[in-house]
């Protein structure tokens, strides 16, 4: 699949970019300008694979219809064809939500649409939303009262229906009533009439009522007889009376309860139309309300439809405002002189979000300065649309200038424009077929591409700009089918433009880490030069170096020795001479010399004490001399710090200083005493004890028992004495000096001995310290050698990287229909300074640098086991591919026993 080889080409630069970056930031190289260019250079690939957008450049030559084809995917004519021809602007095109533009001018200012030119078109949506919402609350508000005033009419329908169906019942009971009581009266009436018969039938004595009150007494009781004879025809009378009474009484009941219901009929009806007479009102003020909530409407309606039209000329006005700034901005007769570069966005209809084309000037300008920026645009973009006229076929021009650009965007598609002169001018579809094959022809040999993989695009973006339906549609579907494309090699478009800044990497790292590794050797050479000796070796060679001018120093304070001893002795032996003249008699010079014959050894024994002490300061002297030297070239050598305690323990490490605690002070202060027991004065002190003492006493006593009898029998006279003393007096001194020039050897020895013991006890002193520096200095080497291996291993891992990415650019450009072939691509050169020329050893290690390299993962390919045999061969550690081959394989199998390695072709070998 073409995602595979893309895929993996971007995870081989992934890690490429990971090892470029960790060699910027190796110590031998970070912080240099070649580092500084790697890390910006990391940047840029990096930036690139996160930016959400695909560059895609326009190029072709002018007039190539690059402008048309832009407008016809933006589907509005933003750019204008005619400023065009002159243009030298660089466009940067892309999907946005409204038009916008971002200009960079020459001199660094900026300008953006918005900013420069507001969009009055979001306030006055802003108003015609507003009154859209009051519209439609206005609606809604009409539609309410009208839903009200419909309830409020049925509702007073109903009342209306009502009262009419209550009345028609009223006057329907009133006649029932009327015509009830007309019934009951006549009832009741028949039973007077029944009542009035039946009491005339009775006589007269029967009629209580009427008589009861006028008779007599005898008379009434006459009456009550014959009435109780004519009981049966009065209980008659008299039940029908009582039933005429009951019928009055009913009907003055039915009545009183027909009057009353009359009385709550009458109510109910009068509530009725008090109702209705409310309903009635109602229903006006929901008409007069509904009335005014339609006039409100159509005044809402109206303002709404002015908005609106508002809203269109202000959105027409913009756009057009915003075509003619694109215009004069990329124009250059207008503003487009100033303008360095220029980002626009605008709502295309045929441009997807995740590209981004970019707008560079024509291919064959003849303005250097448009071809400078043409050649900066296109070493930003990801890859290349050309456009060719279809009537053309790819001129000559077009085609050296794919040649050209495929060096710097390996990712090249062929767009053939104008498909629509093209259609009419052909005699017919095969014409047109001929002529886009001859273009695929001529681009694929430019390209170094097989004809079978290039896909060519033909378009006819005028018709589609002028929204004919039917041109539109195929332009439509065609550039679908190119973006669908380059989007599904997005991953090849990408991997192989990161690919070329990384080959740039490569092939410009040799001479810098060649250049470190030289720079690092010097620095390891100097280590090796600076390189602390142990301190026995150290104190060994100062020692040498202080033999030549230990016996000249001997020499010198022996000899002042011995002329001070003379000097002394002959003193000694006037004064004694002139003591012994002076004597009087025998006797008294007897006595004389008796007294200074003890005398005399007290004074020479003070005398060889005083010289002793004078030696030995002379000699300390002289070794101060002789260890100063050494003692600064130990402080400077081991570089020892300035603070320390009284036990010479060392307490703080510091810059190097000439300090007291040294003994370097001249202050005087006795050698013997800075460096103890065992140091200088003990050895001198030893050589004056053995050398000068003998014999001391054996001259003075032969000389003081000659005198006292030349004395006693004054055979020569005080004079002679005198002088015999004063003979032996010098000898002595003479045999004294001949004693101290003759132990040069020993006082050699001791003064040679003290100073070695003297150096000796300051490295010892000093002996943590000198430790700790040859502890770092060890150190120290150690991290310069690794740092240089470390060095030559990244060296190793970006030569195998590099054979691996020329691998992976070839699949993917073989599986790709837009990515250009490579030609025969140079092998990139070793990134070590260790080579032919070198020893063997050194052509050993850098081999096997590069099978670690390639066996750090356990695979190897075909382009990794070539580069490997070359590299054999190159180091002259192989005389013939089979060699060669036998070599490497050897090596691996012995880092990654087990391991496959792939066949080749005997041509390859």
């Amino acid at each position: 699949m073409l995602s595979e080889p893309g895929d993996s080409l971007l995870s081989l630069v992934g890690e490429g970019t990971g090892q470029l970056l960790a060699l910027a930031e190796h110590p031998a190289i970070a912080g240099q300008p070649e580092a500084r260019a790697i890390a910006a250079g990391v940047a840029e690939i990096h930036a690139r694979l996160d930016r959400p957008t695909l560059d895609v450049g326009i190029v072709g030559e002018q007039k190539a219809g690059k402008s048309t084809f832009i407008n016809a995917l933006l589907g509005a004519p933003v750019l204008g064809a005619r400023a065009r021809e002159c243009t030298g602007t660089v466009t940067w095109i892309g999907y946005g939500a409204a038009p916008e533009y971002q200009a960079t001018f020459e001199d660094g200012t900026r300008e953006q649409f918005s900013r420069a030119h507001p969009d009055p078109v979001p306030a006055l949506e802003a108003a015609h939303a507003a009154l859209e919402e009051a519209r439609q609350d206005l609606a809604a508000r009409r539609d309410r009262a009208e839903a009200v005033l419909d309830e409020v009419q049925v509702q007073h329908a109903r009342v209306l229906t009502s009262l009419v169906e209550r009345r028609e019942r009223e006057a329907r009971h009133a006649a029932e009533r009327s015509a009830l009581a007309a019934l009951e009266v006549r009832e009741v009436q028949a039973l007077v009439d029944e009542s009035a018969l039946l009491r005339a039938a009775l006589p007269w004595y029967c009629d209580t009522s009427a008589h009861t009150g006028c008779l007599t007494l005898p008379l009434r009781l006459l009456a009550s007889s014959l009435r109780w004879m004519a009981r049966e025809r009065i209980t008659e009378v008299v039940a029908a009376e009582a039933q005429v009474e009951d019928a009055r009484g009913a009907l003055q009941q039915l009545r009183q309860t027909h009057r009353r219901h009359d009385e709550v009929a009458a109510e109910s009806i009068a509530v009725i139309e008090v109702s209705l007479s409310l309903q009635e009102r109602l229903v006006l003020a929901r008409e007069e309300a509904l009335s005014r909530a339609e006039v409100a409407l159509d005044a809402a309606m109206e303002a709404e439809a002015r908005g609106a039209r508002a809203v269109a000329v202000a959105r027409d006005e913009h756009h057009d405002r915003f075509i003619t700034a694109i215009r004069e901005l990329t124009d250059m007769d207008a503003r487009g002189a100033q303008v360095r570069a220029l980002e626009l966005s605008y709502p295309a209809a045929h441009l997807p979000p995740w590209l981004r084309l970019v707008d560079t000037p024509g291919v064959n300008t003849d303005s250097e300065v448009n071809r400078v920026r043409a050649e900066a645009a296109l070493a930003e973009v990801d890859g290349c649309l050309l456009l060719s006229p279809m009537i053309q076929a790819t001129s000559r021009s077009t085609l050296e200038f794919a040649e050209e650009v495929q060096t710097v965007v390996p990712y090249i598609l062929l767009v053939l424009t104008r498909l629509d002169q093209a259609e009419e001018n052909a005699e017919d579809s095969e014409e047109i077929a001929e002529v886009q094959a001859l273009a695929v022809e001529r681009f694929a040999k430019a390209t170094s591409r097989a004809e079978t993989s290039v896909l060519s695009f033909a378009v006819g973006s005028k018709p589609a700009l002028d929204h004919e339906p039917e041109a539109e549609a195929r332009f439509a579907a065609e550039v679908g089918r190119l973006f669908e494309v380059v989007w599904r090699e997005r991953s090849n478009i990408l991997g192989a433009r990161a690919l070329l800044a990384i080959r740039r990497s490569l092939v410009s790292l040799p001479p810098v880490i060649q250049a470190r590794e030289k720079a690092q050797k010097a620095r390891m050479e100097q280590l090796a030069a600076q390189r602390l000796p142990e301190p026995e070796v150290f104190v060994h060679a100062c020692v040498k170096e202080m033999l030549p001018a230990v016996d000249p120093q001997v020499e010198r304070v022996l000899r002042r020795a011995s002329e001070d001893t003379i000097a002394w002795y002959d003193a000694l032996a006037e004064e004694v001479g002139t003591r012994i003249i002076e004597a009087s008699t025998s006797s008294s010079t007897k006595a004389l010399l008796t007294r200074l014959e003890g005398e005399l050894g007290e004074r020479m024994q003070a005398g060889d004490t005083e010289l002793q002490q004078r030696l030995a300061r002379e000699m300390d002297a002289r070794a101060v001399e002789l260890v100063e030297p050494g003692l600064r070239r130990l402080q400077a050598r081991y570089q020892i710090a300035d603070a320390v305690h009284a036990e010479g323990e060392v307490v703080s490490l510091g810059r190097v200083a000439l300090t007291p605690a040294l003994g370097l002070d001249g202050e005087g202060v006795s050698l013997a005493g800075r460096v103890g027991a065992g140091g200088v004065m003990g050895g001198i002190g030893a050589a004056i004890g053995t050398v000068l003492f003998p014999g001391v006493g054996t001259v003075l006593g032969g000389a003081m028992g000659a005198a006292v009898g030349w004395a006693g029998g004054f055979l020569f006279g005080q004079i002679g004495v005198s002088e015999r003393m004063e003979a032996a007096i010098r000898e002595a001194g003479a045999a004294r000096s001949r004693q101290l020039l003759g132990a040069r050897a020993s006082f050699a020895d001791a003064l040679a001995g003290g100073a070695r013991e003297h150096l000796h006890g300051a490295v010892a002193r000093f002996s943590e310290w000198i430790e700790g520096q040859l502890r770092a200095q060890r150190r120290e080497r150690a991290d310069e050698e690794a740092s240089l291996q470390a060095l030559r291993r990244m060296g190793a891992r970006l030569e195998v990287l590099g054979a691996n990415l020329t691998e992976l650019r070839a699949r993917a450009a073989g599986g790709s229909h837009g990515l250009a072939h490579e030609e025969a691509a140079e092998d990139l050169p070793p990134l070590s300074s260790l080579g032919a020329g070198d020893e063997e050893s050194a052509r050993q290690q850098r081999l096997e640098l590069i099978v670690d390299a390639v066996a750090e993962d356990g695979v190897v390919v075909a382009e990794e086991l070539v580069l490997l045999l070359r590299r054999a061969q190159e180091l002259s550690l192989a005389t013939d591919p089979t060699q060669a081959h036998q070599l490497v394989s050897a090596m691996l199998q012995a880092r990654a026993p087990g391991l496959v390695l792939p066949e080749l072709q005997r041509s390859e070998r």
